[in-house]
């Protein structure tokens, strides 16, 4: 078995999104991702369904999960979160595509 150290993970970033200030109508459906994805709530809160499981979400929350997962996010009406997003690689495969890939 081959020992593989976490500082030897290099995730390809492939594309970075801040999510603020945005219609969450463009949205509005169950999103699944070629790569792996991580997003922090910046403020405001709503819930994320992943995998058919709800997190609700606020400021300082993070979620992180694998690529090929179904999710879909839901803003708070009266107080709509803002994101950050990352979507990366472990892998680097299609490194040389930087926009988001779907499935």
């Amino acid at each position: 078995m081959q020992t593989v150290k976490f500082s030897d993970i290099k995730p390809y970033v492939r594309y970075v999104r801040d999510i603020s200030n945005v219609s969450y109508n463009q949205f509005d459906y169950t999103i699944k991702a070629y790569d792996c994805r991580l997003f922090y709530c910046t403020g405001g809160k709503g819930n994320f369904e992943i995998d058919g499981n709800s997190y609700p979400l606020k400021a300082g929350v993070l979620l992180l999960f694998k690529y090929d997962v179904p999710y879909a996010y839901y803003p708070d009406t009266q107080d709509p979160m803002t994101l950050l997003g990352v979507n990366f690689d472990y892998v680097n495969s299609a490194f040389d595509t930087s926009t988001p890939i779907p499935p």
